[in-house]
């Protein structure tokens, strides 16, 4: 299993940002395959006194256009969120990608309008300065 080209930038972005990275990568077994996500985190509320936990998928969306990688990603998206709900994990998912790549999603709205539509959670990482620039749920 390659790892993204951006694994490694998010992974220390979430770190920053307090994330234990429980599993790198979370292994998923379902009925005779194996689905390998990036990443299980969690961190403690302090607040509410718990955990919060969440799965992330990292993209690069390195692909020939930014419609091919969204294509693949939405696709990868969904597989993972209906097989963390066959086996009863119940943490939402969330899609990381590098700030640049957003900008550029920003000029192609359909695209964001389908994410937002497919329920799609976006975690957007400034990967130069290894930093969660937001959260879009």
């Amino acid at each position: 299993m390659a790892r993204d080209i951006i694994h490694d930038a998010v992974r220390k972005a979430l770190e920053k940002d307090k994330w234990l990275i429980t599993d790198d990568p979370l292994d998923i077994r379902l009925e005779g395959t194996t689905l390998y996500i990036d990443l299980a985190t969690e961190r403690v509320l302090e607040a509410q006194k718990g955990k919060e936990q969440i799965i992330v998928e990292i993209k690069s969306l390195s692909k020939r256009s930014l419609l091919e990688s969204i294509y693949g990603a939405l696709g990868q998206y969904i597989i993972y969120r209906d097989a963390l709900e066959e086996v009863e994990i119940k943490r939402a998912i969330y899609l990381a990608i590098a700030a640049q790549k957003y900008e550029r999603l920003k000029e192609i709205p359909f695209l964001l309008r389908s994410l937002e539509k497919n329920g799609v959670k976006l975690i957007i990482v400034n990967i130069k300065e290894q930093k969660i620039e937001a959260w879009k749920k």
